[in-house]
């Protein structure tokens, strides 16, 4: 479909939404982000829409100064109620990854409390995955001005989207879960080794290939003690398979390989 174009008799709309999400997985983003500017863009997907998907590109490709201030643009001069909510939701994530980046997060720490309290609170009448996102959302923000966020948030999102039947969201969770419990540890309590870690990680990374995202498997060498699981080959082969800005790829691989070399050093990571 992406070489020849959309069949005959399929819905422009229905047929952009599938390329769309397809790009997306294969962590395509600036290309995608460009088509969202096209002007040949399906007439019925309005302008908040289009501007949502742009910032979102932007936010994943590690642009987060230019997609915050994208969003932001947009949401404030953005008539209808429901599509401010929309892209406030997508400006959430831009804040909440700030909060993970030295150099910004002073300014995740000023933008978080306003953010909140322009996405105020989603009800269960708004449906599973709008309840789900926004309140896990509303409660990593919260963490960001200093507020305690429940090691158990990310799981139960995970569990809601598993049963929903949205796997993609549920492995999405997943992963958050790995990043909120980190250090780790087993039932018993125990600190979690080397091999049970990479044993999580790796199938983690299976799981999100087996659903035709590995955009989202090769976002695992960013979670917290990657340094004990993946190669130095692996990790860059990574920020190449995938279209992160240069500046945030440069930031990850210096992250890594400081991480990285201190636990050669070491040996191992202590708990």
């Amino acid at each position: 479909m992406l070489r020849a174009g959309v069949p005959p008799g399929i819905d422009p709309q229905a047929a952009w939404l599938a390329r769309s999400e397809l790009l997306w997985e294969q962590g395509r983003w600036g290309t995608l982000r460009r088509e969202w500017r096209n002007r040949e863009v399906p007439a019925a997907f309005s302008a908040a829409v289009r501007a949502e998907r742009v910032g979102a590109c932007l936010w994943v490709q590690g642009r987060l100064l230019p997609a915050y201030l994208w969003l932001t643009w947009h949401r404030c001069r953005c008539p209808d109620e429901a599509d401010r909510l929309m892209i406030a939701e997508t400006e959430g994530r831009v804040i909440e990854h700030m909060a993970r980046v030295p150099e910004l997060h002073p300014l995740a720490r000023l933008l978080a409390p306003g953010l909140i309290r322009v996405l105020g609170d989603t009800s269960q009448h708004a449906g599973v995955h709008l309840y789900r996102r926004r309140n896990d959302l509303a409660s990593s923000l919260l963490a960001i001005t200093g507020h305690p966020r429940s090691q158990a948030e990310a799981r139960t999102s995970h569990e809601w989207f598993t049963e929903a039947g949205n796997l993609t969201s549920a492995l999405n969770y997943r992963h958050r879960q790995y990043r909120d419990t980190y250090p780790p540890e087993d039932a018993e309590g125990v600190y979690v080794g080397d091999e049970e870690l990479a044993r999580r990680y790796r199938e983690l990374q299976r799981q999100f290939e087996s659903v035709g995202a590995p955009a989202d498997a090769w976002a695992a060498h960013r979670l917290p003690g990657a340094e004990r699981v993946f190669t130095t080959v692996e990790v860059i082969r990574g920020l190449k398979a995938i279209q992160y800005g240069w500046w945030h790829r440069i930031r990850l691989l210096s992250c890594y390989a400081i991480l990285r070399a201190r636990y050669r050093i070491r040996g191992s990571a202590p708990p």
